[in-house]
């Protein structure tokens, strides 16, 4: 089965309200600060759009691009980022990231939202190095996502039925939660922040890209 969303995509946002209420938006949003600082804001894996319409709203300058594999969530950004487009220069790619190719060193900002936790380690690592490939130096990556493991029984639960979904119905490699940030830190990314929502179960984390002499003596 294709590793895409087009078979939920005009469910999934009730299923997600569902399972955490708001609070996923909530994490999205800790990155609006930095997205209205931006330039060059790179998007994988956006979904439908939640956080793009709000990054556009918050900002009237500079460029951002959204990857996303799925055409149904793409065009479902696009309406819902219509009334904002006029912001900012805005691209919409249907790709597969993994295989993606983008200008070295285009982006200052790259977000990616309940994106790594679709994969196992070493798809996760293709994912870091094509991340780090189009960064700039001093870049700021927000990595938004479930925290591993999930503290609580029904929190367990949910992961459980969720991967469970996700495999299923959107053919995503992963069969549980694999904690990238040892893969991130190995490719010269930077931990600034961290902020935990959903009582502790999803955490926003803030990265910034070492210089490339910080990163050869590391």
């Amino acid at each position: 089965m294709p590793k895409n969303f087009d078979r939920v995509a005009a469910a999934y946002p009730l299923l997600e309200r569902l399972s955490f209420g708001d609070e996923l938006n909530r994490a999205r949003r800790a990155a609006l600060e930095h997205a209205a600082a931006a330039e060059h804001i790179l998007l994988v894996g956006e979904g439908n759009g939640r956080f793009l319409s709000e990054c556009l709203s918050c900002r009237n300058r500079g460029k951002v691009t959204v990857v996303d594999l799925s055409a149904k969530m793409i065009n479902s950004a696009r309406r819902k980022a219509a009334a904002h487009l006029e912001r900012g220069d805005v691209e919409f790619v249907q790709a597969d990231f993994l295989k993606w190719e983008a200008a070295p060193e285009a982006f200052d900002l790259i977000c990616t939202h309940f994106f790594l936790d679709l994969f196992c380690p070493p798809s996760q690592r293709l994912v870091i190095e094509n991340i780090g490939r189009c960064a700039q130096a001093g870049a700021l990556w927000i990595d938004v996502d479930y925290r591993c493991p999930r503290v609580g029984r029904a929190a367990r639960l949910i992961d459980w039925l969720q991967y469970r979904f996700d495999r299923a119905f959107c053919g995503v490699e992963a069969d549980q939660h694999y904690d990238p940030s040892g893969l991130i830190a190995e490719a010269g990314w930077t931990l600034d922040e961290e902020e935990p929502f959903a009582r502790g179960n999803v955490v926003s984390r803030t990265y910034r890209r070492r210089e490339r002499s910080q990163r050869a003596s590391a």
